[in-house]
């Protein structure tokens, strides 16, 4: 309370002296912690597409350990220093922003749309139940309290763990959403379609055997057979429990809807080595017309390198994605849990997409655990062998690269941007979290970041967070 009066003394004095309209974004409900301590700021990232139509890309940003999550606009100068939009939990334990993503434009009213995940929310039948949420695009920015909710109807479920845009699945002009929910009794996967009035309640669901965590990770697979349907591609790290080798899985979609028949799967070949917890569509990497996916398999053991982690990615045709993995990463530590995965768009403008990924590498002993993003350019013949550009995190244990997602074009110079979290940053309370979006220009994408975002960047600590957007006398 001492802090609000301080604020509303300060209003009060500003007033006293100049008239000035204020507009209130968002006023979050309160956070369930005291300060910032352990907020985890990045532990999810993604583009929020252009959710006000204002040409600029816009960035999502979750910070589940305090049940938040930021939006930040583009603009001509780049992203906006402080969130221009925010939503904080009513619950506390929920992990609200577990997962976040674009949900295209679900309405196709012009405005893109965002999805949150908050996997151990109890919505009446106890912890882990789960709930995602969606927030509608509009002229003057989403919506400030969600448009469309969803929970599970079983407790321990996992509802909302992993959360994406499914593509357009049945070609009606109007982008769907995928939510996993890897616990439910036989690990289930929902996609709902949008309509002109939002999403729909009417569901395809996509079902595999208990014990597999179907649906750890879910994403658009873009078109990987170009068909003019958009695929779905589903994770499922413990299938073949209890060897846990690991599986995923693709999906058609078709004019019917997602045809609930998997076109196509593989299976890991090392015990619990957890294939298949992330999935994502890369584009298309080699330009032939059909899109590309790619997974991962963080708890690989190369030989002594235990959890070294390793990336597979499968390139597609007319019949599909490849029947094994075209290209694949290893990673060359221990415990780098090599996995984190995103297409970059296309960074190069050279007409083909690239990949993004993130690790926990060590550049030095003082840096044990500062990580790692790296960018794989795509060409006719694939993805590089080798890294084309690298940065690396500047804090021991800051975890850089847990989290890496195409920012989209967010200063709109027609240069595709990127973003990646670190979500173990120790700003002024620890593991407060950070994120930094790398902008790309004509000399190619830099290594230095021209947007750096974080709790220490915003007015919230003690449980509070009041963007004010000052305009005009």
């Amino acid at each position: 309370m001492k802090k609000q009066r301080i604020i509303t003394i300060i209003l009060s004095i500003i007033f006293s002296f100049v008239p000035i309209l204020i507009t209130i974004n968002t006023i979050a409900k309160a956070a369930p912690n005291t300060d910032n301590t352990g907020c985890h700021f990045g532990n999810s990232v993604d583009t929020a597409g252009d959710v006000n139509g204002d040409g600029y890309d816009d960035v999502i940003v979750a910070a589940s350990g305090c049940e938040a999550v930021y939006v930040y606009y583009g603009s001509a100068t780049g992203l906006s220093a402080l969130p221009d939009w925010s939503y904080v939990s009513d619950q506390s334990g929920a992990q609200f922003g577990v997962s976040v993503s674009t949900a295209g434009d679900v309405n196709s009213d012009g405005y893109d749309d965002i999805i949150v995940g908050a996997f151990r929310y109890n919505a009446g039948l106890g912890d882990r139940q789960g709930k995602a949420f969606v927030f509608y695009g509009s002229e003057s920015g989403l919506s400030a309290t969600p448009d469309w909710t969803m929970a599970s109807d079983q407790s321990m479920s996992q509802f909302g763990y992993s959360v994406g845009t499914a593509g357009d699945v049945n070609g009606d002009g109007y982008d769907d959403v995928i939510i996993g929910a890897p616990f439910w009794a036989d690990s289930r996967v929902f996609i709902y379609p949008g309509s002109a009035t939002g999403l729909s309640t009417r569901v395809w669901t996509l079902n595999e055997a208990d014990y597999t965590a179907f649906g750890s990770g879910v994403s658009t697979a873009g078109d990987v057979n170009n068909d003019g349907f958009d695929d779905v591609i589903v994770g499922a790290y413990q299938y073949g429990y209890p060897s846990m080798r690991g599986a995923a899985f693709v999906y058609y979609g078709s004019a019917d809807g997602v045809v609930t028949t998997p076109a196509w799967s593989t299976v890991g070949d090392q015990i619990d080595a957890r294939y298949g917890f992330h999935v994502a569509a890369m584009g298309d990497v080699n330009n032939d017309g059909y899109d590309d996916i790619v997974l991962e398999e963080p708890m690989y053991d190369d030989g002594a390198n235990e959890n070294a982690g390793r990336i597979h990615a499968f390139y597609g045709s007319a019949t599909g994605p490849s029947p094994t993995a075209d290209w694949i990463l290893v990673g060359e530590q221990a415990g780098m849990y090599l996995g984190a995965t995103s297409s970059a768009g296309d960074v190069n403008n050279d007409g083909f997409d690239d990949l993004i990924v993130g690790d926990f590498y060590d550049p030095s002993v003082s840096l044990d655990g500062a990580g790692r993003a790296r960018i794989y350019f795509g060409s006719a013949t694939g993805l590089s062998t080798t890294a084309n550009w690298t940065v690396v995190g500047g804090q021991a244990d800051e975890m850089l690269g847990i989290a890496v997602g195409l920012a989209g074009d967010v200063d709109g110079n027609d240069y595709v941007d990127i973003i990646v979290g670190a979500y173990h940053y120790d700003g002024t309370y620890r593991d407060e979290g950070r994120a930094y979006a790398y902008c790309g220009t004509v000399e190619g994408l830099s290594t230095t970041p021209c947007w750096t975002g974080g709790l220490s960047e915003t007015i919230y600590s003690n449980s509070i967070y009041l963007p004010l957007v000052l305009k005009g006398q």
